[in-house]
This record gives structure tokens, sequence and C-alpha cells, in this order.
């Protein structure tokens, strides 16, 4: 009948085999199902490059070696205020919530109640009313014999590493970014400069030309006022490469209002170090390759709790408090009554169509994709290494080159222009002299930032100890909590 009072006699005996039950249901939550966690094989050589040095520095704060304390401090101000970082903080705050949703499910829970129902009870003689009142705190608890809930608290935790590794992603990109973006916006002031002089260099060579005995042809002096005009067609250019980056670099830092220190070129700024030795164990540090395995400790972990679905569940739930009946008082003051009840059940599969299996083959097939996405992230990030560093190699010798062939042009510039006057056929050489100088420049200087761009981007590929390091400066998210939460 709604509403009717139970009254379960016996109640000391009952509460001892219930504690009985209890103790002897937590020593099975032992038991948990699935493969536990091994991490693959990664088949890859021991070095990226072999020992040369006992030192192995691709953990150093490389974005302090180029001794620019603009592009230090731009790198500070971009960890502390970039709003990809503090998106990156709160996913971790959101997966590491996740957990604790999750992980609540090991635990009893326990609600409050309370109801007034009016029952009309019909009698043989009169009509009468019942009047009960019920206030009832209720405890339920669902055991984890099988381990079901703590493989998903193990898939969760999994999940919350990989949000931490993705943060760790996005302190790696944002200053690779702000760097390669704050040497674009040097390269850029330095062919600026260049060119500047260049046209000055021009416009002495052309008075120098018209003063001469005798003086330079029309056709000469029409050469070099269009070389002058050409390279006067760059500035503008130029320029817009320059405040492009430097609209860049106020992005990345979050502040449209950044001041920016300019015209400096690549005077002071030197190219990081190279690491002398790279070992491959190195990579599985980089957070991409970290998050991959952390998906695949996910995926490994849910298999068990899709298995544990084969066997019975236990529930438990127990419920108490002080009742009231108008039609029968209780014997404590006032009428109450106390109600009290235990309640267990187990509950099994026995006929599910195929629904758990496909559940099973469901978590079994995303671990083998996870597998593969973590072995391709492996192999990438080996890949990445080995084409930075060709990178590297074929950049310095190519700012090498480039820097012979300009102060060879140089020498030839200054013995040309010491000859003018004497032949009709210097004025010609000059002219082209100067264009092959000019180009030589602007591409020493592309090459210069090609350098430093490759050594970026094999601290970028590896993804070592430094990224770490730098994430000091970032938005951090909120700690775990140390206790288990009241609600």
């Amino acid at each position: 009948m709604v509403g009717q009072l139970r009254r379960v006699g016996g109640s000391s005996r009952l509460l001892r085999q219930a504690g009985l039950l209890a103790c002897a249901l937590l020593g099975l939550t032992a038991c948990t199902l699935g493969p536990n966690y091994q991490r693959p094989a990664s088949n890859l050589p021991d070095y990226v490059i072999p020992p040369k040095e006992a030192a192995d520095i691709a953990g150093l704060h490389w974005w302090t070696l180029p001794g620019d304390a603009e592009l230090l401090r731009l790198i500070k101000t971009a960890l502390g205020s970039n709003l990809t970082l503090k998106a990156a903080a709160s996913r971790v705050d959101v997966a590491r919530a996740g957990v604790m949703v999750v992980q609540s499910n090991l635990y009893p829970h326990a609600d409050y109640g309370s109801g007034v129902t009016r029952v009309h009870k019909p009698g043989e003689h009169r009509r009468s009313f019942e009047t009960l009142i019920q206030p009832q705190p209720a405890v339920s608890w669902t055991v984890d014999v099988w381990g079901r809930v703590r493989r998903q608290v193990e898939s969760a935790e999994a999940l919350a590493a990989g949000a931490e590794e993705g943060r760790r992603a996005a302190v790696l990109m944002i200053v690779s970014e702000v760097a390669e973006t704050y040497v674009r916006l040097r390269a850029a002031e330095t062919q600026y400069k260049i060119t500047q002089d260049s046209i000055a260099r021009l416009n002495h060579d052309l008075q120098a030309m018209k003063n001469a005995t005798p003086p330079a042809s029309e056709v000469a002096q029409a050469q070099l006022f269009s070389s002058i005009e050409r390279y006067r067609a760059n500035l503008p250019l130029l320029s817009a490469t320059a405040d492009q980056a430097e609209n860049d670099l106020r992005l990345l830092c979050a502040d449209p209002y950044l001041k920016i220190t300019r015209g400096r070129g690549f005077a002071g700024l030197k190219t990081p170090i190279m690491p002398h030795t790279i070992r491959s164990d190195v990579l599985l540090r980089r957070p991409d390759v970290a998050q991959a395995e952390q998906r695949l400790i996910a995926a490994n972990a849910q298999i068990g709790a899709e298995m544990a679905l084969y066997l019975p569940q236990i529930h438990l739930s127990a419920s108490g408090g002080i009742g009231y009946s108008s039609l029968f008082p209780g014997p404590m003051p006032g009428g109450l009554t106390p109600v009290w009840a235990l309640a267990g059940n187990v509950v099994g599969p026995l006929f599910a169509a195929g629904a758990i299996t496909g559940k099973v083959d469901i978590a079994k097939g995303e671990t083998e994709m996870a597998l593969a996405e973590y072995q391709e992230s492996l192999l990438t990030a080996f890949r990445d290494t080995k084409n930075a560093l060709i990178a590297y190699q074929r950049s310095t010798k190519h700012l090498e080159a480039l820097l012979n062939s300009e102060k060879a042009l140089e020498s030839a510039v200054t013995k040309t222009q010491d000859m003018l006057g004497k032949t009709p056929r210097e004025y010609t050489g000059l002219i082209l002299l100067h264009n092959e100088l000019y180009q030589a420049q602007i591409e020493s200087a592309l090459a210069r930032k090609g350098a430093f761009d490759a050594v970026v981007n094999v601290y970028k590929a590896t993804g070592g100890g430094w990224v770490d390091e730098a994430a000091v400066y970032a938005p951090q998210p909120k700690p775990p909590a140390d206790r288990v939460p009241i609600l």
C-alpha cells in the first residue's frame, strides 16, 4: 500500500549480516577485467643524432639562447596571456572534472527525501483517513565487483592526462610561433635597411656617373635610375611584411596595443645552439606523441569496462528515518515511529541480442585505431626531427655560400667604383654588380631567417623537456582535488 510504514524486526542481527556482506563485497572489488596497458615497442633507432658529446641539450631553454631580451619578453608575455593557452588550461579542468564524475560511482551515494501522504481507507461503519509523514535519508551503492567503474576511471584519467599533453602542445606551438614571427619581423626590417642602403649607394654612384669625365651616357644613367626605382618599390612591401608580423605578435600576446621594439634587424640576434645529441626516447615526451599514448591508454581501459557488462551487478540500498501515522501512532513522543529498510539485488544479462558483445568489439576496435595512431605519431615525430635536421644543414651551408658571395660582390663593387670614368664599360658593369649585390644581401637575410627557423623546428620537432619549463609561465589548470567532495 502506498505510504505504508515498515517495521523490520531483528534489527541488530540484520545489520551485522549487512556489514559482513559489505565487507565481502569490498574484498571482491579487487577484481578487474580487461587487459592492463603496456607501452608498445617503438621500433625506432636509439638516436636521431648519434652521440658526439656526453651532454644532451635538447631540453635547454633554447629561446633564451639568441640573447635577445625583446624576444624573451614577447615569449613570456605570450605564455602568460595567449588565449589558446587559457582555453587549453580550461580543457584540462573539464577533463579532470570528468574524472571526478566517473570516480564518484566508486562510492555510495546518499540522498535525502521526505513525503506526506493522506490515504483514504473506507471502514466497515465509517470512512477513515490516514496521514503518513516520512522524512527518509537513503543510501545506495552499486558495488564495483568486476572493476567496470575502475576501468572507466582509468580511461577518464588517461583522457585528462591527454588534455594536459594538449596544453603542452599548445605551449610548444606558441613559443615556436612567437620566435618564428619575431625573426620574420627582424628579417623584414633587415631587408628594409638593405634596400635603403642600396638606394643611397646607387644615388651616390648616379651622381658620380654624372660628374665623371667623360660623364656616363644617358642610357647608363637611365639604367641606374631604373634600378633605384625598382629598389624603392620594394620598401612598401617590406614595411607591410614587418607590420603584419608585428600584428601577429600582438595576437599571440593577446594585446592589440603591445609595444614592440622596431628597427633592430638581426642586430644582436644569435641563432640558437644546435643539439649535439638527440635520443629517440626524447620523442616520447613530445606532446602529440604523449597525447596519442594517453588516448591509447583510455581506449584500452574501456575494453575492461565493457567486458564487465557480461557479469552480474550488485546493488545495495538502505534508508531510514522517522515517520508518523495518524492511525497507528508510534512509541516515540508525538506518535513518531522509527522506519528503516535494507535492500540488495543482483542484476545480470540473460539475452541482449549482441549489445554487450558489440560494445566490447567497439572498444577493441577503438584500441586498435588508437594503437595505430600512436605508432604513426612516433614515426611522424622521428620524420619531423630528421627533416628539421636536414633543413638545418642545408640552410647553414646555403647561408655560408651566400655570405661568401656577398663579400666578393662588395669587393667587386668597390673596385668598379674606383674605375668610374676610365672606360665606358665600367658603367654597365657597375649597374650589374649593384643588382647582384642587392640580390645577394636580400637572399642572405632570408637565409639567416631560414637558419634560425630550422633550429627552432628541430626543438619543436623533438618537443623535449623545454616544453615543461616554458609551461611554467602559461596559465595553469586547477590542481586536482585532494579529497572526495561531498557533492
